[in-house]
């Protein structure tokens, strides 16, 4: 008896652990424009992100007070104003041919890694 009630919360473990009974994660924004507008929500700002032809934004990401998006294969880097959406500073970082990962910020620098440098950025200028 106790083997079996062994071996059934063992197979129990595995089914959960293993997603058997875990729901998906939603993905996408939580509601639709149309039905933020209905409840009052209005954008404070559009900014628009077009690439080149024969780009695309690798990265989107909010740090801070800054909307930092990452072009590749370029690797031009963008921050934009959280609070009015304008462009604070672009520059390209490294070569073209180098994948650069997600930015993440720590107080007062934007840090960017390929496979095999480290960039530091500060997030006022970007130098």
């Amino acid at each position: 008896m106790m083997r079996a009630t062994k071996a059934c919360l063992l197979v129990l473990c595995v089914v959960l652990t293993a997603g058997g009974c875990a729901k998906p994660i939603p993905t996408g924004p939580l509601m639709d424009p149309l039905s933020a507008g209905e409840l009052g929500f209005t954008p404070q700002w559009a900014a628009n992100l077009e690439v080149p032809p024969g780009m695309h934004l690798s990265h989107v990401v909010v740090l801070g007070d800054l909307v930092v998006t990452v072009e590749s294969p370029s690797n031009i880097v963008t921050a934009l104003s959280v609070r009015a959406g304008k462009e604070v500073w672009s520059r390209q970082v490294d070569e073209s041919a180098v994948v650069l990962n997600k930015p993440f910020r720590i107080g007062d620098r934007l840090y960017i890694n390929s496979p095999s440098q480290l960039y530091v950025l500060d997030v006022e200028n970007g130098h």
